[in-house]
């Protein structure tokens, strides 16, 4: 399949679950990944303002504080808490740039990351994600600390 979107929790997912660092595979997994043309997007439960090391992997979508804050890179899509709804706002957004949420991934290691992965066509929890989000995803990949990103990656073809 031609993923087109690829989504990543951060804290935990992006960067190393016990020491908060970025390491250089996952780093060129998304260059990989942006260089191919797929949109990468960042979910954390920070502000904005609190991912510019995000940023600066080249990403520049963000659903941030909890869901509260979306932004695409100067538009704003949405600015409320996070329900149902945002995920509909996203699914029309999808749809509107011509491709359904099947042809999108997304990673994460946390509870909150539960309807991120069931809304997407391949869900992928980290290894060192909890019991229940690895119970939800399609795949469980390696930990953060053991570069899982890359290796989900590659192993879907993706990358």
């Amino acid at each position: 399949m031609d993923y087109k979107i690829v989504f990543f929790d951060v804290d935990g997912t992006i960067t190393h679950h016990e020491d908060g660092s970025i390491s250089n595979q996952t780093k060129k997994a998304i260059k990989a990944l942006i260089d191919k043309g797929i949109k990468v997007v960042a979910a954390r439960g920070r502000p904005l303002s609190m991912c510019e090391e995000i940023r600066e992997l080249g990403i520049d979508t963000f659903i941030t504080a909890n869901g509260a804050y979306v932004k695409h890179k100067k538009e704003i899509i949405h600015k409320l808490p996070m329900d149902k709804t945002l995920m509909r706002q996203v699914f029309d957004f999808a749809h509107t740039n011509d491709h359904g949420l099947s042809f999108y991934t997304a990673f994460g290691d946390g509870e909150n990351d539960i309807d991120m992965l069931e809304f997407v066509g391949l869900g992928i929890a980290m290894g060192n994600g909890s019991e229940r989000l690895k119970e939800a995803a399609d795949f469980v990949t390696k930990k953060s600390s053991e570069d899982g990103i890359e290796f989900a990656l590659k192993k879907y073809g993706i990358i």
